[in-house]
């Protein structure tokens, strides 16, 4: 309360600008030829999956051309408007990586399942009825949004590819092997049942996340304070997501510091001073030390909605409440933005005859 207004008003505006910077420059990353937004584009234009190509460029085009200008602007106005407005402004970027997930299932079930979704009602109440059955006649002829077929396809995302072991109770001894497999100390068999699992969840967490973020975001902004019940149905959309990326992408770094350690050593043993080897000590070390964001990060952010849920009295906790959602938010960034920063090391280490 003793800090002048002024003071607070060019924090904000500085933090804005700083975080418009980081969407700015990661994004220029995403969008990049060989990157995730091209991916998308080249799935909706061959395979279908017009839904997470078009989020994919909506999502680019506010964090790269609205974001940058925006976000200082708003560290003039009042924490409500400021607070809110923020808040929808990244609901592209979010709801994006979302929709990419139920790919798992089939590139064309969510542009499907979003076609469904539309024309169902104007099929029984609309005045293009005639368009709209047909829609939903060819929606049904692929057969990409029936229920028997997502069974089948969450079955065979599990490993269970045979069909006489696709029955309830198998799958759920499965899942079982697959989470404490994700543990394993063996790293072929963590990475295998990471990576099954995380194909395994994606679909129906991804869908929840979005589902979730999209009502409980959009309705907390208009509310204010009154929505504090949306707001946690969007953390633990939020939340559901960072599940996906524990298996997906914290597991992962883990196994390839074990990989790299073995690398090292196998290196020494044959002692060959013609490779990069000390360039790839200090490459290890970076990774050592990205590990323990990548622990806090998941723990923090999987903590996240449980914490908003703490209704406190005393001004000492509220404070320190206030610094874990902040660190949590800022966790998420620094997560992604230095593992980008890793993956370019790692070509650089392992391809130095480019540079």
């Amino acid at each position: 309360d003793a800090t002048p207004s002024i003071t607070k008003t060019l924090l904000k505006i500085a933090h804005g600008f700083c975080m418009g910077q980081r969407g700015l420059h990661q994004y220029t990353l995403y969008g990049a030829h060989d990157d995730d937004l091209a991916e998308n584009i080249y799935q909706a234009d061959i395979y279908g999956n017009k839904v997470a190509g078009e989020f994919g460029k909506f999502a680019h085009n506010t964090e790269t051309k609205i974001k940058p200008l925006a976000l200082p602007l708003l560290g003039i106005l009042p924490d409500f408007w400021k607070d809110n407005l923020s808040r929808l402004l990244s609901l592209p970027d979010a709801l994006w990586w979302r929709v990419r997930m139920p790919a798992h299932i089939n590139q064309e079930f969510l542009s499907d399942l979003f076609r469904f979704i539309y024309h169902k009602p104007l099929a029984i109440f609309g005045n293009k009825g005639g368009k709209s059955k047909k829609a939903l006649l060819e929606i049904k002829q692929r057969g990409n949004i029936d229920w028997s077929y997502i069974i089948e396809r969450h079955y065979k995302n599990a490993g269970l590819v045979d069909k006489k072991d696709q029955t309830p109770t198998k799958l759920i001894d499965e899942i079982i092997k697959l989470f404490t497999g994700s543990f394993s100390r063996n790293v072929e068999i963590q990475s295998d049942s990471a990576k099954k699992l995380n194909v395994f969840l994606a679909p129906a967490f991804g869908l929840f996340s979005f589902l979730t973020m999209s009502f409980g975001t959009v309705i907390k902004s208009c509310l204010g304070e009154e929505g504090k019940a949306f707001e946690i149905l969007s953390e633990f959309g939020k939340a559901a997501q960072h599940f996906i990326y524990f298996f997906r992408m914290v597991i992962p770094e883990f196994n390839q510091v074990k990989r790299i350690a073995e690398n090292i050593k196998n290196e020494e043993k044959r002692n060959d001073t013609s490779s990069n080897l000390e360039e790839i000590k200090k490459f290890y070390k970076e990774k050592q030390n990205f590990l323990f964001v990548s622990g806090v990060y998941a723990a923090t952010s999987l903590l996240l909605p449980f914490v908003k849920l703490l209704n406190l009295e005393n001004e000492t906790l509220k404070k320190l409440k206030g610094l874990f959602e902040e660190i949590s938010g800022d966790l998420v960034s620094k997560f992604f933005s230095h593992r980008r920063y890793l993956l370019g090391r790692q070509f650089k280490v392992e391809n130095p005859e480019f540079y």
